[in-house]
């Protein structure tokens, strides 16, 4: 089959997959809901891209409300002020790391999931970033000239388009599979029924969801171990890493590996050697996030390195039997110089302060204050190390900045 009639099915099930039946609502009027078949854990796979490209880390602080480090209950007139941002204590939002909440949160949540955000913790999306890397080639334009990231019609229906032509791309992969053994016109009433008459019409290709995501590496794994000849342990090792690599989007998609293998041993082995290898990516992932995690002590002397241009002189991983967010480390000044000696160790029983100070909530643990001679440019250099600027600011010649394990510090102009 040539190329070109590849491309004609592609598109015709792309316009199947705008022409909306299910969804009868009007155009949007102001203050009501996007016209489309969608809901609100789509939006972090959308924003994955801004927060890639604009904030270089994988967190979600910049587009929610409380910010970090605010008070958890903030005055009407900032919460006028910011209604079109997303509530951090979304259900589909979590910390990045150990929550530090400690009060039950506020908004509905799913029961079973992770717990909500503290008021200092850096707020991280619930679901893994498969679909927001998908969907980051189709956003980065939008990053790049500067739209805005909370425009409700830019995520939606841009999610709507990278889900149609991740799930095109998964049927037209399933419609090659089907051909080797059934006859053209049984194949495409196949497809026909998978396409319209399950949940890829009415879910996956509607939204930035991760149905789609999961389709095409369940096809992708079905095109390479499903043909009439034998096939080669190579391939029953790529069809592990597509799937193991299909948990980059849903965890459970590397399950697949164990139903694919015909019950013989040695492809079974092949397959989930490829699947551990396909997850590697995710497990970097949560690496990354676990660096948000204020509880790891050689992270947040990493973050202070950063920030004082001092190295970390000491430091020891964590002891036997311990978590492994226990362990040591020390900033000390260079020979013949002056300050402070900063020593950081694990903590169990860490509850990050409030800012400002609330009667019956934690009170501050430490402070810093650190002399600059430029106060904006200081405050960004923090920020780019770790930082979050605090919402309450008491004075105009002083930032008070909140470091990733929750503690304010303060940045203040020299006279």
């Amino acid at each position: 089959m040539t190329r070109r009639r590849w491309l004609v099915r592609g598109l015709l099930l792309f316009v199947l997959a705008f022409a909306n039946l299910n969804d009868i609502r009007p155009e949007q009027t102001p203050g009501a809901e996007a016209p489309g078949l969608w809901s609100p854990d789509v939006l972090p796979n959308a924003l994955f891209a801004w927060t890639v490209i604009k904030e270089h880390d994988v967190d979600y602080d910049e587009f929610v409300f409380p910010p970090t480090g605010a008070p958890s209950k903030p005055p009407p007139e900032a919460v006028i002020a910011n209604r079109d941002k997303l509530d951090r204590e979304a259900y589909f939002f979590r910390a990045c790391g150990v929550s530090t909440a400690t009060a039950p949160p506020a908004a509905k949540r799913s029961r079973g999931g992770p717990p909500a955000p503290g008021p200092n913790d850096h707020v991280c999306s619930v679901f893994p970033p498969g679909m927001g890397i998908l969907a980051l080639p189709f956003f980065a334009p939008f990053v790049l000239t500067g739209s805005n990231p909370l425009d409700l019609g830019l995520l939606v229906h841009g999610g709507h388009v990278v889900a149609a032509i991740v799930e095109i791309l998964a049927t037209l992969v399933l419609w090659s599979v089907l051909r080797r053994f059934a006859t053209p016109r049984w194949s495409l009433t196949l497809v026909l029924l998978y396409f319209l008459a399950t949940s890829v019409r009415t879910v996956a290709s509607q939204a930035l969801w991760q149905h789609s995501g999961v389709h095409l590496a369940v096809a992708s794994a079905l095109w390479l171990v499903l043909r009439e000849e034998g096939v080669p342990l190579s391939r029953d090792l790529a069809a592990g890493v597509v799937l193991g690599l299909g948990a980059v989007v849903r965890q459970t998609t590397a399950l697949v590996a164990l139903g694919l293998h015909g019950f013989r041993p040695s492809r079974l082995l092949a397959m989930l050697i490829g699947a551990v290898v396909g997850v590697a990516p995710l497990r970097l992932i949560q690496g990354v996030v676990r660096s948000h995690d204020p509880r790891f002590p050689r992270e947040l002397a990493a973050f202070y390195s950063a920030l004082l241009g001092r190295p970390v002189t000491s430091s020891d991983p964590p002891r036997p039997a311990f978590p492994p967010q226990d362990g040591w480390a020390q900033m000390r000044p260079p020979d013949g110089d002056v300050g402070p000696t900063l020593n950081f160790e694990y903590e169990d029983g860490y509850v990050a302060p409030v800012w400002p100070s609330v009667e019956g909530q934690q009170q501050l643990q430490m402070h810093l204050d650190i002399a600059v001679n430029d106060l904006a440019a200081s405050v960004a250099w923090a920020q780019r190390a770790g930082a979050t600027l605090a919402a309450f600011q008491p004075q105009d010649d002083v930032r008070v900045m909140i470091d990733p394990a929750g503690h304010p510090f303060c940045l203040f102009l020299l006279a």
